[in-house]
């Protein structure tokens, strides 16, 4: 279990080495591309917005780790990475 904070930015391809190091000085665990178009559209709205994130990928090391929900590969814990999610959603 990791704690801290997400990097959420609509800007593919823009994580220079420069702006990775400082949100990771910002306490950032990790980046993703999708959540902050939802939440600013449930503020709009005034609805509430739960967000659940797997990691698809690590890029922060030498060798880039090419993990996916997609595909047959590892369907055992892709099912209990979504059961997990259900459960959290059912809980709140």
């Amino acid at each position: 279990y990791i704690e801290g904070i997400t990097w959420t930015t609509d800007a593919f391809y823009r994580e220079t080495r420069d702006k990775v190091e400082a949100r990771k000085k910002m306490g950032a665990i990790c980046v993703e591309m999708e959540c902050a178009a939802m939440q600013a559209m449930c503020d709009f709205r005034g609805v509430e917005f739960f967000q659940f994130l797997y990691a698809g990928d690590n890029l922060d090391h030498s060798k880039w780790d090419p993990r996916s929900l997609s595909g047959n590969a590892r369907l055992e814990d892709k099912e209990k990475i979504a059961l997990l999610a259900f459960e959290l959603g059912c809980r709140i």
